[in-house]
C-alpha cells in the first residue's frame, strides 16, 4: 500500500512481527525502522554465501 511519499506501515507495525526481512533495495523501510540491509542470497553468488550467511546470522542475534 503506497501513499504520498512512500509507503503506509502501519499494518505492518501493528502486527508486531519479530522479524522484518527485506530484500533489494529497503531504503523506505529504514527510513521510519531501525533495520539491517542485508545482502540477498542468489544462487549464483555461491562463493559469496559464507559471508551473507554470517551477515543474516549476526543480524538475527542482536
Amino acid at each position: 500500500m503506497k501513499k504520498k511519499g512512500g509507503l503506509v506501515l502501519d499494518p505492518l507495525l501493528k502486527a508486531n512481527p519479530a522479524i522484518i526481512v527485506m530484500t533489494g533495495n529497503a531504503y523506505t523501510v529504514q527510513k521510519f525502522l531501525a533495520v539491517y540491509n542485508l545482502p540477498m542470497y542468489i544462487d549464483s553468488s555461491v562463493i559469496e554465501f559464507p559471508d551473507i550467511q554470517r551477515q543474516w546470522a549476526v543480524a538475527l542475534v542482536r
